[in-house]
């Protein structure tokens, strides 16, 4: 049974659209009026039935529709053999819902008796055939549980499927080859779209991180290192290292995902990239049943590329820092409980846990055990768990009801490898609650849903003090160059020796958290036909509040230190290493003689944000429209934006084989609270003590503050504009013989109000709009669904995506540029000057990608899914000198570098080694970059004497993952 089909928006699609802001009260009465008029008794005369049918074989189609309609379809099992069916989701009348499973088979139904259905070839223009239905858009290629079930995906997420779309971009550094053990999900671009600019739906609801989005970090090399960032970026200013979603769901739970990169109707709101929306398995309460599955990986199974410059001298097997993961081990597992609790009801309950663990060398231990051959081996750990229970049914009155809850968390341990007291946790996690209703009425659908979640997202660190001590006495450890005496100057000063860390570096507690209250009204009219057109109307309203908090600890940073000429110093002094009486005078007393102190700070904020949007389908002839405006009010900003959106389809030869789409729309971003959170280490209050020849014969050395600094300079991040894109778009479709599908699609994005900050003389970053952005994308896919039991899908995306920032911690102009003569609208690259916003994004940013996918059924017991992926050679930035023009002012300068074009495939595959009606078990192997080919995916750097050096940075090569699955 081929999975993962192209989903044809049907004429009888969603209908969506907005408009304005209404006051809460009025929401209310809303509400409760919906829930009242859903809860009563349905009418008698209703012909509309509710029908959920995934994509897959045509004869399965026709059964479960012949299932869920109560109809009899009487067909020949030759006529549909090798045919396959879109899924069918909403609310129809019985032929309506016949004729879109159909559409495009060549097949005709006729209704031969009341309840009846007969299908047979169209061979004639005199048979009495249903009306065809025409797509009123171009196809959208929707990833159903079956393909999710069986495709490779490393990460186990949402984001690894969406490799699968040639239009979607990973990020350079989302898999490095010596980073096994890391299982954060990939941050990804749709249609131009930085990660956390894409709007992500679970069933109909919002799971976007607000308060502590995704940053892609850069150092001198700029194409973006993402995986550094998380592991070694932990410093007093830095945020936690957040996900674009509030919490990730194993795709094993999810009945399909659809993403929406163009043309997306008015009830989708919140973003300027793309849609990724997600719905759940339902419960059925017609069988017992679930599956219990188990995986492995491990170093030991993987084959890995380095660049030798990027260890710095370090062997690769000797470890000490998590940028480099000789060793992992990786076990998955989980079950998943499908209940009966009547005969209308059931409950999903689910539990998976992944857990990664990674054994590195620890060098802080004493004097004696310095190097990588007497080192003790520490653990870091990387964790995700999720447990998801669903309870859904249909009432007696013809309410559906889904209540779903989700607790998910990731953990990541993690230490500083040359720092006593340095370990630190990375934690986001989230309590999720959600609620949806919908019921078939007399002039059509009505739903409500509602939401809860609770998500934090915080970093806790083993010491918030930070110490950088000389290597001398009982602070010996670390590294292996160790000092004396004879290595103290008559100031006090050590010379020639290195030192070792206590803490990290300026390192403090930090909480992000986030609230989130969701209410959302949606009503789909019946067809109403006007004259020659037919309309669906469709209303909505959407209410969304989200509550931020930030929670800062204190840090302490002291200066290296000095050794005390006067004699020993008295006990029990802050920042002293009592050396004088631990070797009876042989060594003098260590202390420090600066220290900064970063206060702590709690903050809070909050946004509401009101949607309504309109939307009309209109059909005549061979043509549809499909206008929509959607109007968004947030009072965080206080924007009331407007944004109407049209679309169109031309069924050009008739019966949908040639289709023709357009459309033209404008998209405005969600709510981001980190600019009313963040609160920067703009300053520190400042303590000094006696120097070693100040210090009494008391041996006190007393801190008098010398400064204060702007200790927790806050972001300034009132009346901004919301970012926008405006979006044109063009499209084919075309069917041809032997079940063969072509699709083009042309988009153009222009984004402008892009988020940046700005450094302020007081100490303060402000929050400007000074970001732009454009994207232009053609992308060619070719698909075949005719050959049973095999499917294929082959696409190609040509893109060029050009930015001024990064993203929203990227700089703007700020007071010291006019003073140092900083120019920040202008760069260089490659030695042309030209404005900012024309320079080549530095990450998401491959001029192509071709993707392909091969699902096939080589027994009646062996699966076999195959991914290819090849791009072309890659341009990313590289970061230079400032360089002084002409006139005087100062513009950073950037070279090109190149990554070059690759190709890796993927493969899963799955062997039944037991099936009986009820039971199956499955084993599967992924093997990810089969013929292990050397992929250079990054170019790093570090600094030597003030010089950089550049590294090569590689994906995974050939590695191995095994599952056991049990289903029954």
């Amino acid at each position: 049974m081929q999975a993962n089909t192209f989903k044809g928006r049907l004429l009888a699609a969603h209908l969506r659209g907005c408009a304005a802001a209404f006051r809460p009260a009025t929401v209310s009465l809303m509400v409760a009026s919906a829930l009242a008029v859903m809860a009563a008794p349905a009418s008698a005369q209703e012909a509309r039935i509710e029908f959920d049918i995934p994509a897959q074989a045509l004869d399965g189609s026709l059964r479960a529709f012949s299932q869920q309609a109560k109809t009899q379809v009487l067909f020949d099992e030759a006529t549909v053999a090798g045919l396959r069916a879109p899924a069918l989701k909403g609310n129809y009348a019985a032929h309506e819902a016949l004729a879109r499973l159909l559409a495009g088979s060549g097949i005709a139904a006729n209704l031969s008796r009341p309840g009846v259905f007969t299908l047979k070839p169209a061979t004639s223009s005199r048979d009495t055939t249903l009306a065809p239905v025409m797509v009123v858009d171009r196809p959208e290629w929707v990833i159903d549980h079956e393909l999710l079930d069986k495709m490779p995906n490393k990460s186990s997420s949402i984001e690894g499927a969406l490799a699968l779309h040639s239009q979607v971009q990973t990020s350079n550094s989302a898999e490095r080859s010596m980073q096994g053990g890391e299982i954060k999900p990939p941050q990804i671009s749709i249609s131009g779209g930085k990660p956390y600019e894409n709007r992500y739906v679970i069933n109909g609801l919002g799971n976007n991180n607000y308060v502590a989005p995704p940053t892609s970090s850069s150092g001198l090399a700029s194409n973006g290192s993402v995986q550094s960032a998380y592991l070694d970026d932990v410093k007093v200013g830095s945020q936690p290292m957040g996900m674009a979603q509030s919490y990730n769901l194993d795709p094993d739970l999810l009945d399909n995902i659809e993403l929406h990169d163009s043309r997306i109707p008015v009830n989708h709101g919140g973003f300027t990239g793309g849609v990724v929306s997600a719905e759940t398995r339902k419960p059925d309460p017609t069988r017992f049943g679930g599956k219990v599955r188990w995986g492995h990986n491990r170093s030991g199974w993987d084959k890995r590329f380095y660049d030798e410059s990027g260890l710095r001298g370090e062997a690769f097997d000797e470890s000490f820092s998590a940028l480099r993961q000789p060793e992992y081990t990786r076990n998955t597992g989980g079950f998943m409980l499908n209940v009966p609790l009547n005969e209308r009801f059931a409950a999903i309950v689910s539990y998976d846990k992944t857990l990664s663990k990674i054994p590195l060398k620890y060098t802080a231990l004493s004097a004696t055990t310095l190097s990588a051959e007497t080192a003790k081996t520490k653990e870091q750990t990387r964790s995700a768990e999720t447990f998801f229970t669903s309870i859904g049914g249909r009432t007696e009155s013809g309410l559906d009801v889904d209540l779903t809850g989700v607790y998910y968390k990731y953990n990541g341990n993690y230490f500083n490898p040359r720092a006593i007291n340095s370990e630190w946790e990375q934690e986001q996690r989230t309590y999720d609650f959600a609620l949806n209703l919908s019921k078939d009425l007399a002039a059509g659908k009505a739903s409500a849903k509602f939401k809860y979640g609770n998500m934090v997202s915080n970093r806790e660190v083993e010491s918030n003090v930070y110490k950088p001590w000389y290597t001398y006495g009982e602070t010996n450890w670390g590294a292996a160059t160790s000092c004396t005496n004879t290595n103290i100057l008559s100031n006090g000063m050590f010379s020639g020796c290195t030192f070792s860390a206590d803490s990290n570096t300026l390192a403090n507690d930090l909480d992000f958290k986030q609230r989130t209250f969701q209410t959302a009204l949606d009503f789909e009219f019946n067809e109403l036909q006007l004259g020659t057109t037919t309309h669906r109307f469709a209303v909505g309203l959407n209410n969304e509040i989200v509550k931020g908090e930030a929670i800062g600890g204190e840090a302490v940073q002291y200066n290296l230190g000095l050794a005390a000429l006067n004699g020993p110093l008295a006990s029990g002094q802050d920042g002293v290493s009592y050396n004088n009486a631990s070797t009876a005078g042989a060594l003098r007393d260590q202390y420090f003689y600066q220290k900064s102190v970063y206060a702590s700070f709690d903050r809070d904020a909050k946004v509401q944000t009101w949607s309504l949007w309109l939307q009309d389908t209109v059909t005549f002839s061979d043509f549809m429209l499909r206008p929509g405006i959607r109007v968004d009010y947030d009072d965080q900003f206080r924007n009331t934006n407007i944004a109407p959106r049209l679309a169109g389809s031309w069924n050009v030869l008739g019966k949908n084989v040639a289709m023709l789409h357009a459309g033209q729309a404008r998209y405005y971003g969600g709510p981001n609270l980190y600019y009313s959170l963040f609160q920067a280490s703009g300053g520190a209050a400042m303590y000094r003590r006696g120097l070693p020849g100040t210090i009494g014969a008391d041996g006190l050395a007393h801190w008098t503050q010398t400064s204060s600094g702007s200790v927790g300079a806050e972001y300034q991040a009132e009346d901004l504009k919301t970012p926008y894109s405006d979006e044109t778009s063009l499209g084919f479709d075309l069917k041809l013989q032997g079940g063969f599908l072509v699709n083009y699609d042309y988009v153009y994005r222009k984004g402008k109000d892009g988020i940046m900050r700005r450094f302020k003389q007081d100490g303060a970053y402000a929050a400007t709009n000074d970001g732009e952005n454009t994207y232009t994308g053609h992308t060619i896919s070719i698909s075949n669904n005719y050959f049973k039991n095999h499917f294929f899908r082959l696409s190609t995306t040509f893109a060029d995506s050009q930015s001024n920032y990064l993203d929203y911690t990227a700089d703007s102009a700020s007071w010291s540029d006019l003073t140092n003569m900083i120019d920040r609208s202008r760069v260089i690259y490659n030695d042309k000057l030209i404005d900012a916003n024309e320079l080549d994004m530095s990450n998401f940013n491959r001029p192509q990608q071709i993707v392909g996918l091969w699902s096939a059924t080589l027994s009646e017991r062996v699966h076999l899914v195959t991914t290819g992926i090849w791009t072309r050679k890659t341009d990313v930035l590289v970061n230079g000198p400032r360089v002084t023009l002409n006139d005087g002012w100062r513009v950073n300068s950037y070279t090109k570098g190149k990554l070059p074009s690759r190709f890796t495939v993927d493969m899963s595959l799955g062997i039944d080694l037991y099936r009986s009606k009820e039971q199956n078990l499955r084993a599967t192997v992924d093997v990810y970059n089969v013929f292990n080919r050397k992929l250079q995916n990054g170019i790093g750097s570090y600094t030597v004497s003030g010089q950089p050096v550049f590294f090569d940075y590689y994906a995974p090569g050939r590695s191995v993952a095994a599952k056991l699955e049990y289903s029954f």
